[in-house]
């Protein structure tokens, strides 16, 4: 017997199981002869062996905890119920620190069944019997964090598991998530810091930073993160064909993101990656490129029945087709798309925006409907709001165009399209020292504004302020 368990502890399995064996034939009552046998069998991954050698050991010696909590384990994947029970008996028998790692299984077991506050009892019971058990902490702050909502308690396990191992990667990202959760920006960007700091080559690390980074409206320091992820070698970072085309296009190398996506799309026949081409198509001032990308993705959208469904996927497919057509100056095409967008999504407020200035374009007066319908599903919709600004100002409805105008600058406070349009309006409503007021506005906004000059000057010349 002792030759047989100095051969286990050695790893000798195969010559152990033949000692174990010899010692169950003259003594067919030995549970411990049973219970290293059933060990042997798991680690030689003779998984059935092992659980009827370890029942056979239950059998002999029903206060063996030993046996119990490794058929636990053997049954946790298949038959949880019946783990959760050999568990149960083995801290039964013994729930000191010596089997802590019963609790700590069956936590994991009531963790994969969602019942939070049972795995919870379980990893503090294991950390009330070895507060240093990383492993406890974070399954208990990652259950408050992702499960239960109680994120400053979750942020004090992490902390904890920081306290312990300074070097726990994991413990400072899921803290990030937890900061992130309560808005403590600032804090959540320094522990994806010191969690970048400790694996410099992690590409999601980056993306989540420049994630919080844009979130706190450090948008050059985001862009950083980005220009970082395109010059990562491709040992430390190879993302999928998609992620990569993205990561070009931010960083403005357009060509480079259509040539990966044209690369994915010959062997990925899926509609989001050729609308992904189309709108970096449509970046790159490739309109009629892109317009033939979101057809091959209609017509991956289309059903058994040749109809496309009524889905906002496929509504902004039609909807990013009448953009393109606006930049080619086919408004009539462009209105067609436009009303196809609303036929499949009927509450899509930009699409019915940009058909009300295609309609204005074509002197349609019906434009005004679409402006309208589109504040009726979103009440903030700054570019309908100066759509009607310019439909009433086209007729000469100056008052009306500039009280469009107020409420598209209450929704962009620093809007230089509003406070030019605004002035403009003012000077036609001869209301010339208000238009001077709204194009020096402008000129705060944007120096370079010339028109918003010219204009400020002709205000002067109806005021008589020839030097101005």
């Amino acid at each position: 017997m002792k030759h047989g368990i100095y051969l286990f502890d050695c790893s000798i399995l195969t010559t152990a199981i033949q000692d174990f064996t010899a010692v169950i034939k003259e003594d067919p009552s030995n549970a411990q002869a049973r219970l290293y046998r059933g060990r042997a069998y798991a680690k030689q991954q003779q998984y059935r062996n092992a659980i009827q050698d370890l029942a056979a050991a239950i059998h002999l010696d029903p206060s063996c905890w030993l046996a119990f909590y490794y058929r636990g384990c053997l049954l946790q994947q298949i038959d949880p119920k019946r783990a959760v029970q050999d568990f149960s008996v083995s801290v039964l028998i013994n729930d000191t620190r010596e089997n802590f790692y019963s609790f700590l299984h069956r936590g994991i077991v009531y963790s994969e069944q969602c019942q939070w506050s049972l795995a919870i009892c379980d990893f503090e019971s294991v950390l009330a019997l070895d507060s240093s058990v990383i492993f406890a902490y974070l399954n208990i702050g990652l259950i408050l964090l992702l499960h239960l909502d109680q994120y400053y308690e979750a942020i004090q396990q992490f902390t904890n598991v920081i306290e312990i191992d300074p070097l726990n990667v994991q413990a400072y990202v899921c803290r990030a998530q937890a900061f992130h959760k309560i808005n403590n920006l600032p804090n959540a960007v320094k522990d994806i810091n010191r969690a970048i700091h400790l694996y410099p080559n992690k590409s999601q690390l980056c993306i989540l930073r420049g994630h919080y980074l844009m979130e706190l409206k450090k948008y050059e320091l985001a862009s950083l993160c980005i220009h970082q992820l395109a010059q990562m070698d491709e040992e430390s970072f190879t993302p999928q064909p998609v992620q990569q085309a993205l990561i070009q296009s931010f960083c403005q190398n357009h060509d480079k993101a259509i040539e990966c996506l044209r690369e994915a799309t010959a062997t990925q026949l899926d509609p989001s990656v050729f609308v992904i081409l189309g709108k970096i198509q449509m970046k790159a001032k490739k309109t009629k490129d892109a317009v033939r990308s979101f057809k091959k993705a209609m017509n991956l959208l289309v059903t058994s029945a040749k109809i496309l469904p009524n889905t906002f996927e496929a509504a902004e497919m039609y909807y990013l087709t009448g953009l393109c057509y606006m930049e080619q100056k086919s408004l009539l095409q462009a209105c067609d798309a436009f009303s196809m967008a609303i036929r499949l999504h009927s509450r899509y407020p930009d699409a019915f925006c940009q058909r009300g200035w295609c309609r204005m374009q074509l002197g349609q007066a019906k434009c005004i409907q679409d402006f309208n319908r589109a504040l009726a599903l979103c009440p903030s919709h700054f570019q309908a709001y100066m759509g009607r600004a310019a439909y009433y100002g086209s007729k000469g409805r100056y008052s009306k165009a500039i009280l469009n105008c107020n409420e598209a600058i209450k929704i962009l406070p620093n809007s230089v399209q509003a406070y030019f349009y605004r002035g403009t309006l003012k000077y036609q409503n001869k209301t010339f020292k208000a238009a001077i007021e709204d194009l020096s506005k402008t000129i705060d906004l944007n120096k370079t504004c010339i028109l918003a000059y010219y204009n400020r000057a002709v205000c002067y010349h109806q005021i008589k302020d020839f030097r101005k």
